[in-house]
């Protein structure tokens, strides 16, 4: 804008810009005074400079506001030069003016912005700082002066840069002469020195700062303390390395500890091996001992105190051995359908037979009324029982042991189980030693015998164990509750499957063993290297009839089968020249013999190779030493066999009277001697009442019969001897046999 005016301030002209911008029109100013566009403040300012101004004739620069016809205010910088007469005064004057309002405006924003800017700064949690392109710190907020416990004049210039760690400090340097004008975020991790005079990490962030040309002025950034987290990674960092070596030590030892069981489960195998062939001999022929009817009452019993002994050193065996398997994770339930009272019975007169040996008093009770068949594992079921009992009468000196069974209610079963399930409590007491308290968690210790001063430490230490092993396994727990000197009372809780009628596929032993066979006699090759071995199982069977031949390994077996055409192979896993393995592999991928029944029958009962056994084809399994009566058992389960069984004989049995008199079981004898019995409904009764193993029951029906009439007498007597010696499963086929 140019205006010029006359030596008494009026002005003469205004340029056109001059009008536009202060929105007159040309006559509305000629002849004014000027100042009288400008604010009061502009016009006591124009006053203070007018002095000057006519002394030197000139002014640069003098910020005034104009004040335009609407009344709004502009700011300008105004420059004039001032023409003088011979006598120095002012006649005309030419002034230059520049608006500068909007510069005013940006300024005031500035201002404005950069205040903000430190409110916002001061105020947050983080270090901020600001340098310029010479590492220069030109801002530094409340928190980096709070840290660092400086004031800002002392931070500012190069300063700053003491706070940070030596071995940080150059690269920090480095980072902020990065110039490559790009407007990116750059990370880095330092150290810097606290009020504490500790140095502490931070991860610093920074961009790089703008003039409005677009040039790199400097730079702002912001930094946390991540101290925590990187002594939690250096820590995290020492405790991985440290997990490393422990892996690696942990690999090695798991590998010495697989070494080791590797050798044990060897060492093991092979120890059950070597001592179960010369134990299959003494058992086998003990057992053959037991049926000759030759010997005399003293032979037989030292036949059976041999058998006891083997029997006694095979279970000290098979704990070792269960053990094992326990701990490898191997030990399998067999379930299947049994008959409970039979199976009761059998382990109370294997009981019984040991109370009476000490002149102890057994007592058996069923509490409730029980299941007739059950879905269990019958031989881990009795070996936890009579090793509960075996104790119970162990420890007891004097007195009496008390078994008893009860049902506590069902089970929960799921919907797509059809047969009921209920929880059976079997409960041991005793009126024995008693235990302390602090031996009560020993006592399932392994190797851990409790010393009792009546009795030797007999056995390997493993029964309870074991037996809880297998309880656990069952679903159970075994409990124990014990006085010192008082006795004790251990049980435990189990849930079976139960079924109404004993089925097909149960596992019922033969009560008489068998004397003969009817008709063709099978052919049976028994291929085994031990010479032993063999002659057990010939004597045995070539007594009942089969055609039984040798061999002395798989080799000369495949040669034998060929030319005898056996109906059943009797195989040792164990021998030289080729080994049962290769002898069932080499029958397996033979078209002729592909379905030839083969049970091994080892000294190896491994669970490894019983599975392999089972893999490569074999049909059945026996361990050695081997029962006779399961021998035959097995047998019959893959070649037809009719039996031929002692005739009957004439029992004696218990009048209530204690009298003895000889009932005769055979149809065939005096119609005198003639068991006379009561009514099929009669019959039924007690047959229930037998099912459901409800002994006192029985007993009541029983003299309920007898004192109706006495023609029932031996039929009572026979029932009630039946009864109180528990022996149930006789107690059925005997009701049985009657109704048919």
């Amino acid at each position: 804008m140019l205006h010029s005016i006359d030596g008494d301030a009026r002005i003469l002209d205004v340029s056109n810009y001059w009008l536009d911008r202060l929105g007159y029109q040309r006559q509305e100013i000629i002849g004014q005074k000027w100042i009288e566009f400008l604010t009061s403040a502009s016009r006591h300012q124009v006053q203070e400079n007018l002095s000057d101004f006519s002394r030197n004739g000139s002014c640069w620069d003098i910020p005034y506001q104009f004040v335009r016809k609407n009344g709004e205010v502009i700011d300008t910088l105004l420059s004039a030069i001032a023409d003088k007469d011979d006598n120095g005064n002012i006649t005309r004057t030419l002034a230059v003016i520049i608006d500068i309002t909007e510069r005013k405006k940006a300024e005031a924003a500035l201002r404005e912005s950069e205040a903000r800017f430190k409110i916002m700064a001061d105020s947050a949690p983080v270090l901020i700082w600001m340098t310029d392109l010479n590492h220069q710190g030109v801002f530094f907020n409340k928190a980096w002066l709070e840290f660092t416990g400086s004031s800002l004049e002392q931070q500012l210039g190069d300063a700053w840069l003491e706070n940070i760690h030596v071995k940080e400090r150059n690269l920090c340097c480095q980072i902020l002469s990065n110039r490559n004008g790009k407007n990116q975020t750059i990370e880095i991790q330092f150290r810097i020195r606290g009020i504490d005079e500790q140095y502490y990490w931070m991860l610093g962030k920074q961009v790089p700062r703008f003039n409005s040309q677009g040039e790199i002025i400097g730079y702002i950034g912001s930094c946390i303390d991540i101290t925590e987290i990187v002594n939690a990674k250096e820590q995290l960092s020492q405790a991985n390395n440290q997990l490393e070596k422990n892996t690696i030590q942990l690999s090695r030892a798991k590998e010495e500890a697989e070494s080791a069981n590797q050798a044990k489960s060897s060492f093991i195998a092979h120890m059950s091996h070597e001592l179960r062939t010369p134990l299959n001999g003494i058992l086998g022929f003990a057992q053959i001992l037991q049926t000759d009817e030759n010997l005399n009452q003293e032979q037989h019993r030292k036949v059976d105190t041999i058998y006891q002994s083997g029997e006694h050193l095979l279970t000290l065996l098979n704990d070792i051995l269960n053990l094992s398997k326990i701990e490898a994770n191997q030990l399998e339930l067999e379930l299947k359908y049994i008959s409970f009272p039979s199976f009761i019975e059998k382990i109370i007169s294997i009981i019984d037979v040991r109370a009476k040996q000490k002149n102890l008093t057994f007592n058996y009770q069923a509490l409730s009324p029980l299941p007739a068949v059950i879905r269990c594992d019958e031989t881990r079921l009795r070996q936890v029982l009579l090793n509960l009992l075996g104790n119970a009468i162990k420890f007891t000196s004097k007195g009496e042991v008390n078994f008893s069974l009860k049902t506590l209610g069902n089970c929960e079963s799921t919907k797509l189980e059809n047969n009921q399930k209920k929880w059976i409590r079997f409960q041991i007491e005793d009126t024995g030693s008693g235990i302390s308290p602090e031996k009560i968690k020993e006592i399932f210790l392994p190797f851990h015998q409790l010393k009792n001063e009546n009795s030797l430490n007999e056995g390997s230490g493993l029964g309870l164990t074991i037996s809880q092993k297998i309880v656990n396994l069952m679903g159970g727990e075994i409990k124990v509750e014990t006085i010192p000197e008082i006795g004790s009372k251990f049980y435990f809780d189990i849930c079976f499957a139960e079924a109404e009628n004993t089925p097909e596929n149960s596992d019922i032993s033969l009560e008489i063993q068998p004397i003969g066979i009817k008709g063709d006699y099978p052919k049976i090759l028994i291929i085994d290297d031990n010479q032993t071995n063999r002659a057990v199982v010939v004597s045995y069977l070539q007594k009942l009839g089969f055609e039984v031949s040798e061999a002395d390994n798989g080799k000369q077996g495949l040669e034998k089968i060929e030319s005898l055409k056996p109906d059943l192979i009797l195989l040792d896993l164990v021998m030289p020249v080729m080994d049962g393995f290769q002898t069932i592999e080499a029958l397996r991928n033979n078209p002729q013999f592909k379905d030839l029944p083969i049970i091994v029958i080892s000294a190896n009962a491994m669970f490894d190779a019983q599975l392999s056994s089972y893999r490569i084809g074999c049909n059945a399994f026996l361990s050695k030493p081997i029962d006779l009566k399961l021998l035959i058992q097995s047998i019959a389960q893959f070649i037809e066999i009719e039996w031929i069984y002692p005739q009957p004989t004439n029992l004696v049995l218990s009048t209530q009277d204690n009298q003895s008199q000889q009932i005769v079981t055979s149809a065939k004898n005096n119609t005198d001697n003639l068991i006379i019995a009561p009514s099929p409904e009669q019959i039924n009764q007690l047959l229930h009442l037998t099912q459901i193993g409800d002994i006192e029951a029985i007993l009541q029906q029983a003299k309920h019969l007898q004192d109706s009439d006495t023609k029932y007498s031996s039929f009572t007597n026979k029932v009630c001897e039946l009864a109180q010696s528990f022996q149930q499963h006789k107690l059925l086929k005997f009701l049985e046999n009657l109704l048919k």
